[in-house]
């Protein structure tokens, strides 16, 4: 029969090692963000973003906590967005900024059509010329017209269809994040001038869901049984088990790495 008392210390061992880890974890984890925090912005500032192909653009994202120390507090509109964040008491899972601007300048002949539009207001002996012109630049479309003697001309710009952008947040078989942002307009370039995304906004499993009873059960030679608890973290498991068979039993403590991630 299985010394209780052999269990017992086992056990404890095992809940103080999971209680160390813990506060162990928690004051890296603080420290280390201050750390970063500034290194962290630098970094997300400094990414360039690349035309894939026409109309898809990428950047990577910079992992880190905090996103809203990455908003411009200066701007009003961001100033709305931290306090509504504030008030909803939400946490940011992604930012960006997107800056869009024409690839070049529209230029090109326009449609015109000249008229004779009555005589001059201030000379009447004069005929008035008007011409008409009208032009579509992608999602921009340009009207108007021009008349002389006095000259005069009125313009209308005026956007014919919405910009579509399409923004998409990826990870990588490598564990990297990235942002692909698609747009509808060939004409129009964008670039991803900061991003980021913090992991830390995703719920994760509390300390005590990381804690497993494995059993275990030897068919081939003497048959034995096991029973043991362990806690399970993203890299690392610590735990203890006994075991018996006819021929013998005790307990002790486990350990195990992750290979891969």
């Amino acid at each position: 029969m299985i010394s209780i008392g052999k269990a017992g210390i086992a056990f404890a061992v095992l809940i103080g090692t999971v209680i160390v880890g813990r506060a162990m974890y928690g004051c890296g984890s603080s420290s280390r963000d201050d750390e970063v925090a500034d290194l962290s912005t630098r970094l997300a500032q400094s990414q360039h973003t690349v035309e894939i192909s026409e109309g898809l653009y990428g950047t990577q994202l910079t992992e880190m906590s905090g996103l809203k120390s990455l908003l411009d507090s200066q701007r009003a509109e961001v100033r709305s967005l931290i306090e509504q964040l504030d008030r909803s008491k939400s946490e940011l899972l992604t930012t960006q900024e997107l800056a869009v601007k024409w690839r070049k300048a529209f230029e090109g002949a326009l449609d015109t059509h000249q008229t004779d539009s009555g005589p001059s207001p201030t000379n009447p002996g004069v005929v008035r010329k008007r011409v008409d012109f009208s032009r579509d630049f992608g999602p921009i479309a340009v009207s108007g017209h021009t008349l002389t003697d006095p000259p005069e001309g009125e313009v209308s710009v005026r956007q014919t269809r919405p910009l579509l952008l399409t923004v998409n947040v990826a990870r990588g078989r490598d564990g990297k994040w990235s942002s692909l942002v698609t747009s509808s307009e060939p004409t129009m370039e964008v670039g991803v001038k900061l991003g980021g995304v913090d992991l830390g906004a995703i719920p994760r499993d509390h300390w005590y869901q990381k804690l497993w009873i494995d059993l275990g059960v030897a068919a081939l030679g003497d048959v034995a049984g096991s029973i043991g608890l362990s806690y399970r973290g993203d890299r690392f498991s610590v735990g203890a088990s006994c075991f018996g068979s006819d021929a013998s039993r005790g307990c002790g403590l486990t350990g195990g790495v992750r290979l891969f991630k």
